[in-house]
């Protein structure tokens, strides 16, 4: 009897004879390449293309191979076509790997393919993510959607924080009406095969963390956007700046996407190290907020926004009441930036009432939905300096703040936005990552130095855990003249947008130019982009490449933010490889800042880039039709926004329907190949959806 199956270790492969197709299985997860088959393009003596594939053999042989440390299977297709009249299949299955290698006629003429399915992870559209392994790639990658690049070789499954990697250059095209990964593996002359490994614990090891996958479904379903007292108003924070700035906000930005008001730790802190006033971590300063924190609550609600606080719960400003009542739960008083008295973490007083008092405060009885914690690699290097004397010394500093941290998330529940403000080392951030919801990778960024030393160098470091386990959280971005040109300015809006970080608006809104107002509005929201690359990088030369590809229903393209580092004029060339595009095809480019139309590129693009600037390329694959470029709403070009996009070829009629802000102009822009020029269409949307037409009766591909 013929085999059909074999099976080693983790791994089993089953051909299908009815279907001619192979199937490769993984014990846990179950079929994981599927449908399998091969696609062979030759020519015959007329030059006329011919496809070969499995259906083309009258005859199908299976045979078993039993190897010292493997096992095999060959599928011998015999009685085929004149062109290749043999063909084998061969599977070897060992503990570390599945190979898959074709042995026929090794010619140039003939050009070999193995394609499927690859189905890997629960939910593929949202939870599974092309990614590169590709050492060569430099700068930040990242993706709106299930989208793949050329040189993406493997799926991340960020349920289980696992890892499925293809060698020989597999190409991933999400295919949205089967709901999983298509692949194409093509074969060449000097390499007939192919091989597949799986692999676990990819995050948990590389980030040394408790890996827990990311939770979208807390008051905020992607990233968050919202002003914040403090790089906007320092200790001028009050009740009546707060208000006052929700309601700019709601009048200026809403419509955009802001979501959310923070109220920052001036709320019981007159400077730093001055807490002279009946304020602490239970009562807010009265000569600020006069109503108190619910009243601000309420208010920010009223304006459509999540109300958001900080606070500092490993410490207090002065001998609160809970220190009265329980003067043993005092580790140390020792002064600081945020507060002079550090509570120990394990004692049982701080922990069972001091914490869920605390939380539920805040959450229950103020309605604040997100919460910003602060200090905590302060308070954890406090704990290893004073830790024996610990209530409970058997207990590390790790396991103590962890506890603390797990009562708090216990208390708020998950719905609550919890965001971890460490900004010191990577120890904080991925101690508690299965706890919090976001993260602070880095320090204050007020000016242009700081966003280069917090921001850039933290985002190259820790963006591999972004959206995977938490929101890597860069700080504020500040826009305002006192700190940046323009140039930087849309610099800053830029690398967060593209990446999809929360965006915390650090300007008085009611000082801010319309000019500086309009980046905001291009940046916001962010999108629920993942990274493309899982390991941490290092910046290399005087520019920063951010590649962002989107793959949505509608569309397929490329985001590039070319970013000059430096503060002189810098011309830079970009060569496909480095945009991991596919060096066969041609590509339109245009530029989404400049609004222009920069041509169409075989081989790459040469930019001049001023001091500090970044040059956002929105890149499409050339159709030979007419086709979408951009749209002006959002610095996407249509991720956010494009509801449809449809091509009619009977009335060559380009069509899409859009979410749009009333009153403000919209502009599609489209190319026509007839005259390889861009043609816009601007409306002025009077409601939330617009829809929109471009007829091209004259355009005719080239």
């Amino acid at each position: 009897m013929a085999y059909h199956y074999i099976n080693y270790r983790q791994y089993y492969a089953r051909f299908d004879p009815p279907s001619r197709t192979l199937t490769i299985g993984e014990e846990e997860r179950g079929a994981i390449l599927s449908e399998m088959t091969f696609r062979i393009r030759t020519r015959d003596l007329n030059h006329v293309e011919r496809i070969i594939t499995p259906a083309d053999y009258s005859q199908v042989f299976c045979a078993h191979e039993k190897h010292l440390d493997s096992n095999g299977l060959s599928i011998c297709f015999a009685e085929g076509p004149e062109e290749l009249p043999f063909l084998t299949l061969r599977v070897v299955l060992s503990a570390e790997e599945a190979a898959v290698s074709v042995e026929a006629e090794r010619d140039p003429g003939y050009l070999y393919e193995l394609c499927g399915l690859a189905l890997w992870g629960n939910s593929p559209e949202t939870d599974t993510f092309a990614v590169s392994s590709c050492p060569a790639a430099k700068g930040l990658r990242c993706a709106i959607g299930p989208a793949a690049t050329a040189d993406c070789d493997s799926l991340f499954d960020r349920k289980t924080d696992a890892l499925m990697t293809l060698s020989s250059s597999p190409r991933y095209h999400y295919d949205y009406d089967r709901g999983a990964y298509a692949f194409s593996v093509r074969l060449t002359e000097g390499c007939m095969s192919f091989s597949l490994r799986c692999a676990k614990r990819i995050m948990e090891k590389r980030f040394a963390l408790r890996y827990k996958p990311m939770n979208n479904d807390t008051v905020f379903t992607r990233p968050p956007v919202g002003w914040m007292t403090w790089y906007a108003v320092r200790f001028g924070a009050n009740e009546e700046s707060v208000l006052a700035n929700s309601a700019i906000q709601r009048e200026k930005l809403a419509a955009y996407g802001a979501n959310a008001v923070w109220v920052d730790w001036e709320w019981y802190h007159k400077n730093y190290g001055d807490y002279t006033g009946d304020f602490d971590t239970f009562h807010p300063d009265r000569e600020k907020y006069p109503h108190g924190l619910g009243y601000v609550a309420e208010r920010i609600k009223e304006d459509g926004f999540v109300p958001c606080i900080w606070i500092g719960a490993s410490h207090d400003v002065r001998e609160n009441e809970f220190l009265k009542e329980h003067p043993d739960a005092l580790l140390i008083h020792r002064p600081s930036w945020c507060g002079d008295y550090w509570f120990d973490p394990t004692h049982p007083a701080y922990l069972n009432e001091f914490i869920p008092r605390v939380f539920r405060q805040l959450s229950e009885e103020w309605g604040y939905e997100a919460i910003k914690w602060d200090a905590l690699p302060r308070a954890l290097d406090y704990f290893d300096q004073y830790h024996d004397d610990f209530y409970d010394p058997s207990v590390t500093s790790e396991q103590a703040m962890r506890a603390v941290v797990k009562k708090a998330r216990d208390t708020v529940g998950d719905k609550v936005y919890l965001l971890s403000c460490h900004g010191e080392g990577g120890r904080d951030l991925t101690l508690y990552s299965d706890f919090f919801d976001a993260a602070r990778i880095g320090a204050d960024i007020f000016s242009w130095e700081n966003f280069m030393e917090s921001g850039v160098k933290r985002l190259m470091k820790f963006y591999p855990l972004h959206n995977i386990v938490t929101y890597c959280d860069p700080d504020n971005l500040v826009v305002r003249e006192e700190f940046n040109t323009y140039d930087q300015a849309v610099s800053r809006a830029s690398l967060f947008a593209l990446l999809g970080t929360p965006i915390t608006i650090g300007d008085d809104l009611r000082e801010l130019s319309d000019e500086r107002i309009s980046v905001i509005r291009r940046a916001i929201p962010p999108m629920n982009t993942h990274p493309m690359l899982l390991e941490s990088r290092e910046q290399e030369g005087e520019t920063l490449l951010t590649l962002c590809a989107v793959r949505t229903r509608r569309d397929d393209y490329l985001l590039a933010d070319v970013f000059n580092l430096t503060g002189r004029p810098v011309s830079r060339t970009l060569e496909f490889r480095e945009l991991a595009l596919r060096e066969e095809q041609e590509y339109l480019v245009y530029d989404v800042w400049g609004g222009s139309f920069l041509g169409r590129i075989r081989h790459g693009i040469s930019l001049e880039l001023r001091p500090c600037e970044s040059r956002v390329l929105l890149i499409r694959r050339l159709l030979g039709r007419p086709q979408l470029l951009a749209t002006s709403r959002h610095i996407t070009g249509g991720a956010f926004d494009l509801e449809e996009l449809s091509w009619e070829e009977e009335t060559r009629t380009l069509s899409g329907r859009s979410r749009t802000v009333p009153g403000e102009p919209y502009t599609v822009t489209a190319y026509d190949p007839a005259s390889s020029s861009p043609v816009t269409l601007t409306l002025e949307p009077e409601g939330e959806l617009t829809e929109w037409s471009i007829s091209f009766r004259n355009a005719f591909p080239r």
